[in-house]
């Protein structure tokens, strides 16, 4: 399977708009063409529009969906028909979150899609240009040396590489694993420096996993446990805490933001 992309020649070199929900976006429907595509390819598209306003695709040559679960696909934990749930599961919220903030940005997501035809989800936002040249990224801190693994628990496969990828950039080795059940088993087995346990998965969330080795005993049972959630309200950041976790970070994980945490906890 390729992954590629595509900017047009029109689009600018650099605009204002709220970055962290559109890097949100793009890491969902990427994440979501991937999971669905075994062969063939995922593409990123983006072009101008006459009115100003940029216009983003995500194709990928899985197996489409039917009109009926294209209707609600961008309801949370949309499924399409038994044998693709088999293979890939649900859509997640990935696709609902990702309507919310185009949404929230004052643009509008649209899915098309062909059983056996591969789909494309396009959205489009009216962003400003800018004006003044583009801050550098934050710089990661310098980490110290770590004693053991960070356990990365995610049932998402893009997102759980790009967490190792990032680990790896930081000269940390690191253990993944697909969600909550997996985590405990890997927690009783050995020793982690640090977890971070993603908010949402289908067989045990990262709230009840993060309980569950708090309930262990023993020093695994202190292990620093980093909640990684694509909506971090309030009362998320509370329910994280009461849970037993010591921090949360927002999805899509930045690479500074990672060294951060873990120069506080690890």
């Amino acid at each position: 399977m390729t992954l590629s992309l595509a900017v047009d020649a029109a689009v600018p070199a650099a605009v204002t708009g709220d970055a962290l929900r559109l890097r949100q976006v793009l890491l969902n429907l990427v994440a979501n063409a991937v999971k669905f595509t075994e062969r063939g390819g995922v593409e990123v598209a983006v072009r101008a529009l006459p009115d100003g306003a940029l216009a983003w695709a995500v194709r990928d040559t899985g197996p489409g969906m039917d009109d009926a679960t294209r209707a609600r696909v961008f309801e949370p934990f949309a499924q399409g028909d038994a044998s693709v749930h088999r293979v890939h599961g649900g859509t997640g919220l990935g696709l609902a979150i990702s309507r919310h903030l185009v949404e929230a940005m004052g643009g509008s997501i649209v899915a098309e899609s062909e059983l056996g035809r591969g789909s494309t989800f396009r959205f489009a936002l009216t962003l400003g240009l800018a004006t003044e040249p583009v801050a550098p990224p934050p710089v990661p801190v310098t980490l110290k040396a770590v004693r053991a693994p960070v356990l990365v628990v995610d049932d998402n496969d893009v997102k759980r590489l790009v967490a190792q990828k990032m680990l790896q950039r930081l000269g940390i080795g690191c253990v993944a694993v697909e969600g909550g059940r997996a985590a405990l088993d890997a927690l009783a087995a050995q020793d982690f420096a640090l977890v971070l346990m993603d908010r949402q998965m289908p067989d045990i969330d990262g709230l009840e996993a993060t309980r569950r080795l708090r309930a262990m005993g023993g020093p695994r049972a202190a292990t620093p446990v980093l909640g990684l959630t694509a909506a971090v309200f309030e009362e998320e950041v509370a329910a994280c805490r009461a849970a037993g976790m010591q921090e949360v970070l927002l999805k899509p994980m930045t690479l500074a933001a990672l060294s951060q945490a873990l120069a506080r906890w690890t």
